[in-house]
């Protein structure tokens, strides 16, 4: 009889030591996953803001870029470089931290105010102003992308 509970016994922990194997590998890789998943979120984020930034930096430049057009740019032309610029604003505001989301609306506020609103005819933009906002803008999306040299 004794031969009998001490197989039992072995046989009951040799089972306990699989599904407590089982369980712990079940649970580090659910950890593992999830620490994965969180890197992933992390770098589609970080993709999301660069392009934002991109997208934002190219519409000013296409505005600044239709002043020095020869002959006057037609309204089309102005029309959709501000609608470039309302994007990557908008976007911003969304992915962007706080600080790059009030730059990038000075530069918005900067580029269509001081830049194109009552442009006379011409074609005087003030780009200086515009070139300012937008320095301002680069160094608060640099630190947001945690560039190494800030």
């Amino acid at each position: 009889m004794a031969d009998m509970a001490q197989v039992v016994v072995t046989s009951a922990m040799g089972i306990a030591g699989v599904v407590i194997g089982v369980g712990l590998t079940y649970w580090l890789g659910a950890l593992n996953r999830r620490h994965q998943e969180t890197r992933e979120d992390r770098t589609r984020w970080y993709e999301t803001r660069l392009q934002a930034y991109v997208d934002l930096s190219r519409a000013v430049t296409n505005i600044i870029a239709l002043s020095y057009r020869p002959g006057h740019p037609t309204f089309e032309a102005y029309e959709e470089a501000t609608l470039k610029l309302v994007g990557a604003v908008n976007t911003i505001r969304l992915v962007g931290s706080k600080e790059v989301a009030e730059a990038a609306d000075h530069v918005y506020d900067v580029a269509l105010e001081k830049g194109m609103a009552d442009l006379p005819p011409d074609r005087q933009l003030d780009t200086e102003i515009i070139r300012d906002a937008i320095t301002a803008f680069r160094a608060a999306a640099r630190k947001d992308l945690g560039h190494p040299s800030l």
